[in-house]
Parts: C-alpha cells; structure tokens; sequence
C-alpha cells in the first residue's frame, strides 16, 4: 500500500486524494488540528494553553456556571474538564465554589485576572478566524457556514445515537471478540 494511502494529506502541504475515502473527514481534521496549533500559538504569552480559551469564552458569555454545565457545553469528559479548571484556578483566572443551595454543585466564575484575558482570547478567536476565511466573499462564507452547520448537527445526531464504551466491553465491537477495535 502506498504512503500516500496510508497518511493521504499531511502537514507538508500534500492534501487529500478525493479518490479514498475519507478525504472530507481528514481535511476536517487537519484544519481542527491547525486551528488548535494557531490558537496556542497566538494565547502561549498570557498563558492560556489550547482549550482553555473555549472555557473561558463559555464564561465571558455567562459567568457562574456549574461545572457539569461546562461539561455539557463543552462537550469534553469531566475528567478533562477538571483539569482544565483546576490548571485556569491556579492561573488565578477563575474560581470554583460549592453552591450554597446544592453542596454537591460546583459553581465556576471568573475573577477579574480571569476576565481580562476576554479581549486577548476575542482577538486571537478573530485572527484566526480572519485566517481560515479571510479569503471567502460575504456569500461563500454563508454558505460554508450553512454547511459546517449541517454537517455538525448530522455528527452530533449520529455521536448521540452511539452509547459510550465502558467497561471490559468497551474494547470489543458488539458480535466480536477480538477484544479490541477496529
């Protein structure tokens, strides 16, 4: 089997051969990862690493939210969020409190440090967002945007039709007992 079928676009400027499948999907991909690259790159001197600006902007939209809120929102495992949000606290730019009405509630609210990144991470969101399609008259990117919506809510609807591994099964496909995936 040829490279090129078995890493089809790379990060050398080589893309995708539509003629295998999965063209689309790795395209997505490798931009997901660029963006994540040029986010950390532009936010690395306030200290914010990639992932955290989507926390934070979770909270400039509306501050004092549960954690399991930002678990939803975000989309991540809680695990992962738990670090994220005790690495941003000892950064000093958000707190977590127990709710007074509900002690097994975590709440989650910017400090003032935590609020002064709003303009560094809304100005870092814009430039790479100027970068990806800066190039795109006003009608194209409407309908890029029409697209990516539509495919978003087609992935979201098939992520929630999936049940979550776990367990010793979790390594298995139903009807399989290879004891692993793939």
């Amino acid at each position: 089997m040829s490279s090129h079928l078995q890493n089809p676009g790379d990060d050398q400027g080589r893309q995708p051969d539509p003629r295998y499948p999965g063209y689309v999907v790795q395209t997505v991909g490798r931009i997901a990862r660029m963006h994540r690259t040029l986010i950390g790159g532009l936010l690395r001197s306030v200290g914010v690493f990639p992932g955290q600006e989507v926390l934070l902007m979770q909270l400039f939209e509306r501050d004092r939210r549960s954690q399991t809120e930002l678990v939803k929102s975000l989309d991540l495992d809680p695990s992962t969020v738990t670090k994220m949000l005790q690495r941003m606290a000892r950064s000093g730019w958000i707190r977590r409190e127990q709710s007074a009405s509900d002690r097994r509630v975590v709440l989650v609210s910017l400090t003032d440090k935590g609020e002064r990144l709003r303009q560094q991470v809304a100005d870092a969101w814009r430039e790479v967002e100027e970068t990806t399609i800066g190039f795109l008259t006003p009608p194209e990117r409407e309908q890029l945007q029409e697209l990516l919506d539509r495919v978003d809510s087609q992935v979201r609807r098939r992520k929630n039709h999936l049940v979550k591994p776990t367990g010793p099964a979790a390594w298995s496909r139903p009807g399989s007992d290879s004891g692993e995936w793939g």
